[in-house]
């Protein structure tokens, strides 16, 4: 990782559980962008067989055999490029945003090599006895199926610190692993039960089974939250999708004919679907549950892959063509608000947790400080935020602890001058009586507080599930808000500092933590150089990062570009909120990261440019935009010009 800043630019979930009318005013919930045919093109035309291509950021790699050995090949901006083209065979390529890996027997056996994606020189990243087969990679990480110990096992490799571990060694074949942040997945034998397994580096421990079966499994993707494999399940070939946050199973492709061959690119799961004399890409939208036919063709289609809203495949049409294209979608909007902050928190929570949630985190709404930090806690708990009046328990509030079914832990974030006792006694009278009483996280200040919030995060051990960490000013919140819904999906903590220095007890924190890269949130107008430079003392040069923009509306815009680049965050379930105020956006963080999509801010009485800037280069990958907030939050001009942008 190299130090360096996302500077200025210059610029021109899911359907409401319960609406109460009344109470909650929640505008038509999302229904699923239409799509409404496909565009796309092929990227080969020659008389030489083309197969397994894969995707990442508009570059396709493949296997090709026009040289009379399966080689690898690259696709980017028109341009085809040879990545490794040897003796024996080159096969089943894998890419993600550093690294172009594959497996590879020109040493006699199949091993894994790879090359960087900034022009570095090819290596081997495995070369040990038996196979190494079926690499994916995502960020620092390379993961394989291995034979060394006469079955297969899962290993993989660090590529940052060249560090090569075991992932799950034990009986039976461990096959087809994938990997996605810091969770690995794999299909898995042992006992001879197939089944779907899983290990979290981060969290370190024994792997274990996220769903077991009776039935055959084949193929496997991991993206974001979701999980997918093909499964021979009710007498024909079906997808089947695993929430991470959920824990809920759910069937996505089920017809006449097979569907298998899954890739999963957000909450969209692309597939092939071979119905007789109708062989198709099927589509599927995991948000609104619904499914779209796209590549619909007569001839074979095969190894579909997606990545930010664009498909590749083989079109099998005698040889195998590599194929690049899209979905064309309606886009839509979802609109969540209430009369007052408090009704509009709640309508986001129900949205942002259909089928309710046994524990909730709750905030003041009349003061940003505390809550700035509450979305990394709630996202870690996987857990809903609601806001209420420091002095009175808020009605909608109140109503919302009981529509959501809390019978668990409730946290309170802040001191008694942000949510006095008298309210958590409320809060305690709401809830069951044989639950734990509320449980308050605060400190003697806002940064106290904050560093309260980080300790509890990482259970004072250093056990972050990233090394990352954001540092915003503690005296405004536009900066810390826009990166509110990346803390809440990875649970990355918020350190608040004075601005114009960071104590070193806050350093000592971050370390103690865990946190190796902190990203400083805004301008050096809001977060000093001096906190910079004591950083970086601290850290290293080239581990600490600052992302900004001119004013707010810009920084939301770097940081969702920052997301995307880092963290593979999409954009199709994005969220708009104001900029000036707090509470819209602090509620929304559980429902942007619920999605891995950004947070951007805009003025409430005109669009900003930078949300526009997004807009219009992302159209492919939005299908939808939430806003969150009423009209005097984001008035009719500002939704109807965004909505003007994605057309």
């Amino acid at each position: 990782m190299g130090g360096m800043g996302f500077g200025h630019r210059s610029h021109r979930r899911a359907v409401l559980a319960l609406m109460l009318i009344g109470v909650l005013v929640a505008l038509p919930a999302l229904a699923g962008a239409a799509v409404t045919g496909i565009d796309g093109m092929s990227i080969t035309m020659d008389d030489h067989v083309q197969m397994t291509p894969r995707i990442w950021d508009g570059t396709v790699v493949w296997a090709d055999d026009r040289n009379g050995n399966r080689d690898i090949y690259s696709w980017a901006d028109n341009v085809t490029t040879p990545i490794s083209v040897r003796s024996g065979a080159q096969s089943e390529p894998a890419i993600g945003r550093d690294w172009i890996v594959w497996m590879d027997n020109r040493n006699g056996n199949f091993d894994i090599y790879g090359i960087p994606r900034n022009g570095g020189a090819e290596t081997s990243v495995v070369t040990a006895a038996g196979d190494q087969r079926v690499p994916d990679t995502y960020g620092r990480y390379v993961v394989w199926e291995d034979w060394r110990n006469g079955n297969g096992d899962i290993y993989a490799r660090d590529l940052v610190t060249g560090t090569e571990f075991p992932v799950c060694v034990a009986t039976g074949d461990q096959r087809t692993p994938a990997v996605w942040g810091d969770v690995f997945v794999w299909l898995d034998e042992r006992a001879g039960l197939p089944g779907v397994w899983f290990w979290d580096r981060s969290v370190g421990g024994q792997p274990w089974p996220l769903v077991y079966t009776t039935n055959e499994t084949l193929e496997l993707d991991i993206c974001q939250e979701w999980v997918v494999w093909s499964e021979y399940y009710g007498g024909s070939w079906e997808i089947r999708a695993f929430n991470l946050s959920t824990e809920r199973a759910v069937t996505v492709g089920r017809g006449a004919g097979t569907q298998d061959q899954p890739s999963i690119d957000g909450d969209w799961v692309v597939f092939r679907d071979t119905q007789p004399g109708n062989p198709k890409i099927g589509f599927y939208d995991l948000l609104a549950g619904e499914y779209y036919d796209v590549f619909t063709t007569a001839v074979p289609l095969a190894s579909p892959d997606m990545h930010l809203g664009v498909i590749t495949n083989i079109y099998a049409d005698g040889d195998g063509d590599v194929s690049i294209g899209g979905p064309m979608w309606t886009h839509d909007a979802q609109e969540i608000w209430g009369s007052d902050r408090y009704q509009t928190a709640a309508a986001i929570a129900l949205a942002a947790f259909p089928q309710g949630a046994p524990s909730v985190l709750i905030a003041t709404g009349t003061n940003f400080p505390d809550a700035l930090g509450a979305a990394a806690l709630a996202g870690q708990e996987n857990i809903p935020i609601l806001l209420t009046d420091g002095n009175e328990l808020s009605p909608a509030c109140e109503d919302a602890i009981v529509d959501l079914g809390v019978d668990d832990d409730v946290w309170i974030i802040g001191g008694t001058s942000a949510i006095s006792d008298h309210v958590v006694e409320q809060i305690a009278n709401a809830i069951a009586a044989d639950i734990d009483p509320p449980k308050r996280i605060a400190g003697g200040d806002r940064y106290q507080t904050a560093l309260a919030i980080a300790n509890e995060i990482s259970g004072g051990s250093g056990n972050l599930d990233e090394p990352y960490a954001f540092v915003a000013t503690g005296l405004n919140y536009p900066d810390a808000l826009a990166a509110s819904s990346i803390s809440y999906a990875l649970d990355i903590p918020i350190y608040l500092v004075p601005g114009t220095s960071i104590p070193a007890a806050t350093m000592d924190q971050m370390q103690a933590d865990g946190v190796e890269y902190p990203v400083i949130v805004g301008g050096t107008g809001v977060v000093s150089t001096g906190v910079e430079t004591a950083l970086k003392g601290r850290f290293g040069n080239d581990n600490v990062y600052r992302v900004w923009g001119g004013d707010r509306y810009e920084t939301a815009y770097e940081i969702a570009m920052f997301a995307r680049d880092f963290f593979g965050f999409g954009a199709s379930g994005m969220c708009v909120a104001t900029g000036q105020s707090f509470p819209d956006a602090l509620a929304g963080s559980q429902l942007a990261g619920a999605r891995y999509a950004p947070m951007l801010l805009t003025r409430s009485d005109a669009l900003s440019l930078p949300v526009q800037d997004f807009c219009t280069g992302h159209e492919q990958e939005i299908r939808y935009v939430t806003f969150l907030g009423g009209p005097n939050a984001l008035n009719a001009g500002v939704r109807t010009t965004l909505r003007g942008w994605l057309e």
